[in-house]
Order: structure tokens, then C-alpha cells, then sequence
């Protein structure tokens, strides 16, 4: 049986806001302090992030190293771009192992990874790059932990 990691809406939410250039961080405080908390999770959890967004949250907790307390920058990019370029299919075992009722059409966005089932299989992945399995648990407790050492609050 495969292991599906399955990030819920608000921890989605969470790790993406930590993804955020200050710009787009400083629109979504806007919005979302305007009393659009909603459309703000909605417009986040629908914007493709890129390589770019990806190594903004690698960065901001703190796992960016050479050395054994956290995994290389090209580790972090090579895993990136693996996952993008895959993504229709993972997508689509994913949907086959949850039992999705449509599980197929799935396609790659050029721009990077969508919504919180294509960044859990990012994070699942991100979970086996040594020496992550040894510092967390799980990809769940490895989120909340990256949650705890951002120094980014949107």
C-alpha cells in the first residue's frame, strides 16, 4: 500500500504563505485583513509556485545546507524539478490510491506545482532527502516544525 501524504486546506495554506515573495505577501495581508479570507486561501491554494517559491521556503526554514543538519541546494532543486516533471503522473497514482472517482486529465502547469495534492507529493518527497527523515518524524511533523522555525509571517 503506498503512504500518501495528505496536507489539509489550512496547513497547505501555511507552508504556501511561507513561499511568498514580501510583495505578494503584502497584497495577500491586504486582502485578507480587507475580509477576504477566503478568496485569499482560494487565490493562494490556485497559483502555481515555482522553483523559485520552493527555495524562498527552504530558506526561510532554515533546512538550505551543506552539512548534516540540512539538505544541499541542488538536492532541494534536482527534488523540485523531479516532481514537476512528473507531476501528471503522480497526480494520477495519487488519485488511482485515493480512489478518486476522476482520475485522469491531469496535466503539468508550466509555471509550477497547483494546490495542496500536488505540494504534498513535493513534501512527501522532500521527506526521504537525507537527513530529513532523521530530524522529523513524518512529512506532518516535518510541516508543523517548518511552521515553528519560519522567521516569514505574512
Amino acid at each position: 500500500k503506498a503512504e500518501i501524504f495528505e496536507v489539509p486546506d489550512e496547513l497547505a495554506l501555511k507552508i504556501l504563505e511561507l513561499c511568498m515573495s514580501e510583495t505578494e505577501a503584502k497584497d495577500y495581508a491586504k486582502l485578507v485583513q480587507g475580509g477576504g479570507r477566503r478568496q485569499g486561501a482560494l487565490r493562494v491554494l490556485s497559483t502555481p509556485f515555482g522553483l523559485n517559491e520552493w527555495m524562498r521556503l527552504a530558506y526561510r526554514t532554515g533546512i538550505v545546507s551543506e552539512g548534516q543538519d540540512g539538505v544541499s541546494y541542488g538536492i532541494l532543486s534536482q527534488c523540485f524539478s523531479g516532481i514537476h516533471q512528473k507531476i501528471a503522473t503522480l497526480m494520477e497514482a495519487r488519485a488511482t490510491a485515493l480512489r478518486w472517482k476522476n482520475c485522469n486529465n491531469f496535466e503539468r502547469d508550466p509555471k509550477g506545482l497547483t494546490g495542496r495534492h500536488e505540494l504534498g507529493i513535493l513534501l512527501q518527497e522532500m521527506y526521504k532527502l537525507a537527513p530529513l527523515p532523521g530530524m522529523f518524524t513524518s512529512p506532518l511533523q516535518m510541516c508543523v516544525k517548518f511552521l515553528d522555525r519560519a522567521d516569514f509571517h505574512p
